[in-house]
């Protein structure tokens, strides 16, 4: 009997979270700023009040993006395989001597 009433339970229980948590989460739209009129009119007052109520905003139309954001993807990856290098190299070493001990 108890391991029925455990059962139903947990069945309810698992019914009550959202499948998708993403669905919970209230939509909002990312302020968007030109790169060329940035600094300009009223501009850099409203990238600051955007900065100040959601703390994230998007610049277009960047000058040379595309080549910094390969550039930086490049850049990351190659950082992580140095890291990933070092991180086995040294388990390597640590179980060398763990087991000459």
């Amino acid at each position: 009997m108890l391991r029925m009433f455990l059962g139903l339970a947990a069945m309810l229980m698992a019914g009550a979270v959202p499948t998708n948590l993403a669905e919970q989460v209230p939509a909002f739209e990312v302020p968007n700023f030109d790169y060329h009129t940035f600094s300009t009119g009223h501009t850099p007052n409203d990238v600051l009040n955007a900065l100040k109520k959601d703390g994230i905003i998007s610049f277009n139309d960047v000058p040379s993006y595309a080549q910094v954001h390969r550039s930086y993807l490049d850049s990351a990856a190659a950082c992580a395989m140095f890291a990933q290098e070092i991180t086995t190299s040294s388990l390597i070493t640590n179980i060398r001597y763990a087991t000459a001990s």
